[in-house]
């Protein structure tokens, strides 16, 4: 009757005492398992949400083609910072950033596309068909804006650079509120996609006469530089108004 008892302590005894022998060394030998055994992480350029596995209910897919475009609309904000950087002081580095974001941004852009043409292929109901093509408009609004930074950027980046243009400190601050009017613009669009809530929409909507008013108030002052006396008066009033122009695109 003793000899299962003493077997089943010994047993317990022998663990107890390889845990405490091994506890010290448990951060080691994770970080040892992480080097052989790296963990795989899917890169934030790439499809996160959609996948061919959820074609089959189209519930399923429409919900995660809206997370994907979600996803798609984290490179913005990265973008619209880098903006400023890359057209007002001609920085090449800010314009390359913002290049990088945009292609990936449109490899993400892209698999939406092929996506909605599957789950169109796959299901004919038109309940399904309607609420995939306004996801992928969305999408599309989204990428739009992406690629008008992009585009822009570059530009106007060797544009500043080639012809060596400063910006004064006062039309920065002028600019500024245009700017920050717009980027609040578009946080609150992703928000209102984020939690489906069309009060914050409309809010949007309500924005637009703001916007332009701040927009033609700028324009105006831009105008009026323009009598200034400086050798490279034209080139910055070009540079000046493209980027109110840019920012009344993305708008």
């Amino acid at each position: 009757k003793e000899t299962p008892r003493q077997l089943a302590n010994a047993h317990t005894i022998f663990n107890i005492a390889n845990s405490i022998i091994f506890l010290p060394f448990c951060t080691l030998y994770a970080s040892w398992v992480s080097r052989i055994i790296p963990i795989k992480t899917k890169p934030d350029y790439q499809a996160k949400y959609i996948h061919d596995m959820y074609l089959s209910d189209p519930v399923t897919a429409l919900q995660q083609t809206h997370l994907e475009i979600l996803h798609l609309t984290e490179f913005i904000q990265p973008a619209l910072e880098r903006l400023p950087d890359a057209i007002i002081n001609g920085d090449e580095k800010a314009a390359s950033d913002i290049q990088t974001l945009y292609k990936k941004s449109n490899l993400i852009y892209l698999a939406i596309i092929n996506y909605s043409r599957k789950l169109g292929a796959s299901n004919t109901d038109k309940r399904y068909s309607g609420q995939s093509e306004m996801l992928l408009s969305t999408a599309g609004y989204f990428f739009k804006i992406i690629e008008i930074l992009n585009e822009s950027s570059t530009q106007m980046s060797d544009y500043v650079r080639s012809k060596k243009i400063t910006v004064s400190p006062q039309t920065r601050e002028q600019f500024q509120e245009l700017k920050n009017q717009v980027f609040e613009s578009i946080d609150m669009a992703i928000e209102s996609l984020k939690s489906l809530d069309g009060r914050k929409a409309k809010k949007i909507i309500k924005q637009k006469k703001e916007i332009q008013n701040t927009a033609n108030e700028l324009n105006s002052y831009l105008h009026g530089r323009l009598l200034a006396e400086d050798p490279s008066r034209t080139e910055l009033y070009r540079l000046q108004t493209e980027m109110v122009s840019i920012m009344q695109r993305i708008r």
